[in-house]
């Protein structure tokens, strides 16, 4: 006997068994609901927030929470096998991770580690309009002007150098 597949359970496994003459075999194939598993691991712990489409819809609230020293985990057991994507709520001071899907398959885990990166605002001003300088760090920028402000670089150490400026020294 070769048992089909039904979405969210495990197929019994194939069975083969003689009949002898006048005897009785029977075959009894257990379904068993799948153990399949979403996980979400972030090094943020507080503020994180989160939604899950798919063949169910879940959040944050619906999961097990486990606080580890250097990150925190969430896991969602027995959810129905099928595409899941996450979109990550926002955190002050962080740049979200992009949305993402996964395909989850029978008797499967999908782990959704996506990392928040911190952020922060840098500000250059100058006493000149036609000044102009390069930014280098994490993520390198150019800029001119008397101001120019960026709210969404990532956190780090940033170097600027200044460009000459035609009759200024």
């Amino acid at each position: 006997v070769i048992y089909n597949d039904v979405p969210g359970y495990k197929t019994p496994s194939s069975e083969t068994k003689l009949l002898n003459p006048g005897g009785i075999i029977k075959f009894v194939g257990e379904y068993i609901p799948s153990a399949e598993t979403i996980i979400v691991k972030t090094i943020l712990r507080d503020a994180v927030t989160f939604d899950i489409s798919g063949p169910e819809d879940h959040t944050e609230a619906d999961f097990t929470v486990h606080d580890f020293e250097a990150y925190r985990l969430w896991t969602l057991a027995g959810v129905p096998i099928g595409e899941y994507t996450i979109t990550y709520g926002n955190v002050p001071g962080y740049e979200s991770p992009p949305s993402r899907t996964l395909a989850l398959t029978s008797g499967e885990t999908i782990v959704f580690a996506d990392q928040y990166i911190g952020v922060g605002t840098i500000e250059v001003h100058t006493n000149l309009t036609t000044a102009s300088f390069s930014l280098t760090g994490p993520e390198n920028y150019i800029g001119k002007g008397a101001s120019w402000v960026n709210a969404e670089a990532p956190v780090g150490e940033y170097t600027v150098t200044y460009n000459d400026v035609s009759g200024y020294r």
